[in-house]
């Protein structure tokens, strides 16, 4: 199966009149995990199962930048969905991705009314909703858009927000798509899967580094990886 932001990213440049050409857009890349071929991480990749079921709302330009984190959620839960974002009506099969199961959205308690706000289950299945952007983006996406508008909200556990020492973010509770995949698998008791998207995440981020810089990778956090996989195994 594709990975859904790469799908996403195909149909979205098959559709466009002109190509994307920010910066980087023009460094030989491989087709999975978006590093150049010398840095490959596809063999190391994850994959994972779980109770949550993600959906990535994706802001136009998203699938197309090489550093984002949403498609590193598709490659260890293959079931994720994404989804183009516009503002007055849902993109093809997002109704009823939305309408099928029990669907919250993720977002900052702080920037949602406190009746809105739902705690994530403790059991069974759920799916949630991710919106995919800058911050500014993103509270753009929730606030105008008024079909997510009767959909719950989760908001991440405190004291795990708190604890979470990935990355440093200039804002509290500013992660990127990633890192909040992996609180909520944290919050829904997998510590396993969330150790595992994490240490994907961190070994992505210091191989996407180092070919921005020309450099060779640190290898701590590839043999954190590995020695994780092999204890999965």
């Amino acid at each position: 199966m594709m990975n859904a932001v790469l799908a996403l990213k195909a149909q979205l440049a098959q559709d466009s009149r002109r190509p994307y050409l920010a910066r980087g857009a023009r460094v030989e890349r491989c087709a999975q995990c978006c590093l150049p071929p010398r840095l490959c991480l596809c063999q190391y990749r994850p994959t994972l199962q779980s109770r949550l079921q993600f959906g990535l709302l994706m802001h136009h330009n998203e699938p197309f930048k090489p550093s984002n984190t949403g498609k590193l959620i598709c490659d260890v839960l293959p079931e994720t969905a994404a989804f183009e974002w516009h503002r007055t009506e849902p993109a093809a099969g997002l109704e009823q991705w939305l309408n099928t199961g029990n669907t919250h959205i993720v977002f900052p308690r702080h920037y949602v009314a406190a009746q809105r706000l739902t705690p994530l289950p403790e059991t069974g299945p759920v799916k949630l909703l991710i919106l995919d952007g800058t911050w500014q983006q993103a509270r753009k996406m929730l606030r105008t858009s008024r079909y997510l508008d009767a959909l719950p909200v989760t908001s991440i556990d405190e004291p795990l927000l708190s604890a979470y020492q990935l990355r440093q973010q200039y804002r509290d509770g500013h992660l990127c798509t990633a890192e909040v995949a992996a609180l909520l698998l944290q919050q829904a008791g997998e510590t396993a899967n969330s150790t595992l998207l994490s240490a994907w995440l961190q070994t992505f981020s210091e191989h996407y580094l180092a070919a921005k810089r020309q450099r060779l990778p640190a290898e701590r956090a590839l043999t954190t990886l590995a020695a994780l996989l092999k204890a999965q195994d």
